[in-house]
């Protein structure tokens, strides 16, 4: 029994010293955050494709070795890449319907979520394709890992991770704002794709799925529909 407590938690804080060494590569090299000296933010702005591309391929090692794909080409199954598709259509909709709710029930002072001024911010400076390759590959790859494989790792109940990655998700994000339940939806769904089979490859690809349709469909309508 100890030695099952023991092996338990030894399991944990090897998941929890992973998620954080990931965040740490993620995201602790945006000034914003201030973590290291401003030398450093200097560079990594001057280099930020390099970086970028380094601090990725370092995290998807270290998710390698961790086991964290071991379903990935699972997701090529025909019941699985249905499922996907149900949940991208699916998923569309309830937050298209969500966020008319959200804008229905907030003033437009407080409506825009205030990290999508942050993205946008960010995005402008950087190359297309730099932006389109945290948007659509890098991001959606990362945040799963942090917020679905890994903190799922932490949680003996199932349910409770579930919960948590929704909350903690939408929070990142925003904060305890009213643009918090602007990314709830979101949350929602890519968490209930990730916690159906614990399969990182079918919320990467919802999440990656999401951040194409929500950038670029209203472009598209604009060019379709003059």
């Amino acid at each position: 029994m100890i030695e099952r407590i023991k092996k338990s938690l030894q399991t944990k804080l090897k998941t929890l010293l992973v998620l954080l060494v990931t965040v740490v590569l993620y995201n602790g090299w945006e000034p914003s955050l201030g973590i290291f000296p401003t030398g450093f933010y200097d560079f990594t702005f001057n280099h930020y494709g390099a970086v970028d591309i380094l601090t990725f391929s370092l995290i998807m090692i270290i998710a390698y070795k961790n086991g964290a794909f071991r379903k990935f080409f699972d997701i090529f199954r025909w019941k699985n890449l249905l499922f996907i598709l149900f949940f991208i259509i699916g998923g569309i909709v309830f937050i298209a319907l969500a966020h008319k709710l959200y804008f229905q029930m907030t003033s437009a002072l407080v409506a825009f979520p205030e990290h999508g001024v942050d993205v946008a911010n960010s995005l402008a400076r950087t190359p297309f394709w730099i932006h389109s390759l945290d948007l659509f590959v890098i991001g959606p790859i990362c945040e799963e890992l942090i917020f679905r494989e890994y903190l799922y790792r932490l949680f003996d109940k199932k349910w409770l991770a579930c919960f948590v990655s929704v909350v903690v998700f939408a929070w990142i994000h925003t904060g305890f704002t009213y643009s918090f339940f602007f990314y709830l939806p979101m949350s929602l769904v890519v968490t209930l794709a990730y916690h159906r089979r614990k399969a990182i490859g079918e919320s990467i690809i919802l999440h990656s799925s999401i951040n194409l349709i929500n950038n670029y469909l209203p472009y598209l309508l604009n060019f379709l529909v003059p």
